[in-house]
């Protein structure tokens, strides 16, 4: 029997409502030479049992690994990729869905463009009942335009992983697939520097040929809950430990700079404090560890960079959450609002109130005492991630108005969460009406 053109893996794991329907979208491709290598990691829900009914009546060849204990997708994805036989392998979650024409699209998109040794697609965001879903995350994130390999390196060094798991087919023998198993919610992201920094070219096909379904109440692995967020800063790190070993040149394009080894590490550490607290933890430790190697702390300080320098940097980083953060709040009457030309123009630090909170939940009471028409909510001097839960004005009646529903902001919503990517972030309320407020009353969670 000859070998199939594509093998098709699929981890899977307590999906019994999914895991059909994420198969007969296999079955189902225009491109016939295919193989599916499924693996169930010891579900308990009858998933197992689904697989091998679907598997019995396959119009394609299915080889099934059933796991005799719980080991992880990794672990799955890994054994799976080393029984491959095609000569490309694509990735498909077993509660996603590949379009009829997926494979054949991109196999032609690939083999039009020898240098690549995997590439992506744009997804088609879905819920649980299969319904489209419409909106900023995560279809946004994965409409990703093409760029130079140094590019990627740079989007991902800056912005994070923007490149969709589900859709990869990758050329089997010139591609190391090896999720690192240590890692629960960062193994793709790992993988895709890793694989970039060693030199692989990859491109994303902007068409959506996968369904990328979106569960509820933060269900999916990567779902915005408190413990996949703090998994996240801890595996973080693993990811950026590949850009300490970039090339001269890749250096120069990812950050701007370059030298010699120790000199490429050092601006690596230091880009990564412009980043997020994990990442700034990940970045000040290199810094110490770069002082503490003989070699490179000469090298160092040659650039006016030594202890000294180190204390005063990070002094300036207070990435264990030791010290509370201030949120402001603005607030203006409406004839301030109507002098002035722009909205935010009607705001000045003669009317804000300041309150400051830890990391965490919230719930913030801000004095104003005057009358109000328009309300500015600043959740922090930096970007941050906002859940409001709740915001109103007591009145001086004691009584509160509601205006959660009333605020825009400058942040971008994922599923509720407000991402802010820059250091102004902001919510602005314009009131139906003037009121006169004893004070403003904000919650939520915040990091």
């Amino acid at each position: 029997m000859s070998k199939p053109k594509v093998s098709v893996i699929m981890p899977a794991y307590e999906h019994a409502a999914f895991v059909g329907a994420a198969m007969d979208s296999v079955f189902r491709q225009t491109e016939k030479s295919v193989e599916l290598l499924i693996g169930d990691d010891l579900s308990t829900d009858g998933t197992r049992n689904i697989i091998h009914e679907k598997a019995a009546n396959a119009p394609i060849p299915v080889r099934i690994i059933d796991a005799v204990s719980h080991r992880g997708a990794c672990a799955v994805m890994n054994e799976l990729w080393e029984v491959a036989s095609g000569e490309y392998v694509a990735v498909l979650n077993s509660d996603d869905e590949f379009l009829p024409n997926k494979l054949e699209r991109q196999l032609a998109f690939m083999e039009d463009r020898p240098q690549l040794v995997a590439s992506f697609t744009w997804a088609e965001i879905i819920g649980e009942s299969g319904e489209r879903i419409l909106g900023d995350y995560p279809g946004v994130l994965f409409d990703q335009k093409n760029r130079s390999r140094a590019s990627w390196l740079r989007k991902l060094f800056f912005e994070g992983n923007c490149l969709c798991h589900p859709t990869l087919l990758a050329r089997r023998k010139e591609f190391s697939y090896r999720l690192d198993a240590r890692l629960c919610k960062l193994p793709d992201y790992e993988l895709w520097v890793r694989l970039l920094a060693s030199g692989g070219e990859i491109a994303v096909l902007p068409e959506r040929l996968t369904r990328f379904r979106i569960m509820g109440k933060n269900a999916n692995a990567s779902g915005k809950t408190p413990s996949t967020m703090t998994l996240i800063e801890h595996e973080l790190p693993v990811v950026l430990d590949n850009y300490t070993a970039l090339s001269s040149a890749d250096c120069l394009a990812v950050f701007g700079e370059t030298g010699s080894e120790p000199f490429r590490r050092f601006v690596a550490y230091r880009c990564a404090l412009s980043l997020c607290r994990a990442a700034q933890a990940w970045g000040i430790r290199g810094l110490y560890s770069l002082l503490g190697e003989p070699e490179s702390r000469r090298i160092l300080r040659k650039t006016g960079f030594d202890e000294t320098s180190l204390y005063s940097l990070a002094a300036q980083y207070d990435v264990f959450c030791e010290l509370p953060d201030r949120m402001k709040v603005y607030f203006a009457d409406t004839a301030r609002l109507t002098k002035s030309k722009e909205l935010l123009a009607a705001f000045s630090e003669e009317r804000t109130s300041t309150c400051a909170v830890l990391k965490g939940y919230f719930k913030a009471h801000f004095p104003i005492g005057e009358r109000v028409a328009v309300l500015r909510f600043d959740p922090s001097e930096r970007p941050c991630r906002v859940s409001l839960k709740r915001a109103a004005i007591v009145l001086a009646s004691g009584k509160e108005l509601e205006i959660t529903p009333f605020f825009h902001h400058n942040g971008r919503d994922e599923l509720g969460t407000i991402v802010f990517d820059h250091s102004d972030p902001w919510f602005i309320c314009l009131l139906t009406m003037e009121v006169w407020a004893l004070e403003a009353v904000f919650e939520g969670e915040w990091e």
